[in-house]
């Protein structure tokens, strides 16, 4: 499931697509070898053919149910992405230049703080 979430959701759409047709294929394929050709599948609700429609039926639910599921993703995608857009406008370069200086002169100012205390630290060594 992991590799999923890695891949577009497209392409992983496109993949749970594949995957169900190729169930649905197999699934007609072993009814048709064990009905007659005019006959129908729906037609007969005994043994083996009712249970192939009932597993059609569950497969096509879960295709629709993961479907809905990956447009609900495909929606949190979007207002993710547009959250951090958002976030990335909100600050601005003056923002960062302003909270840049204002370290800068925070730094300069223990720096001279520093320079002082040793500078008397070592003057009473001197002593």
């Amino acid at each position: 499931m992991l590799t999923y979430l890695k891949m577009p959701m497209a392409l992983c759409a496109r993949r749970i697509c594949l995957f169900l047709s190729y169930c649905i294929h197999q699934i007609v394929w072993k009814s048709s070898l064990k009905h007659e050709p005019g006959k129908k599948i729906m037609e007969d609700r005994s043994g083996s053919s009712y249970n192939l429609s009932a597993e059609l039926e569950t497969l096509q639910k879960q295709h629709e149910e993961k479907t809905v599921k990956i447009q609900e993703l495909k929606k949190q995608i979007e207002t993710v992405k547009l959250r951090l857009e958002q976030k990335k406008k909100k600050e601005t370069p003056g923002e960062k230049k302003e909270a840049f200086h204002d370290l800068i002169l925070k730094y300069n100012s223990l720096r001279d703080e520093y320079i002082a205390l040793s500078r008397d630290k070592s003057r009473d060594l001197n002593k």
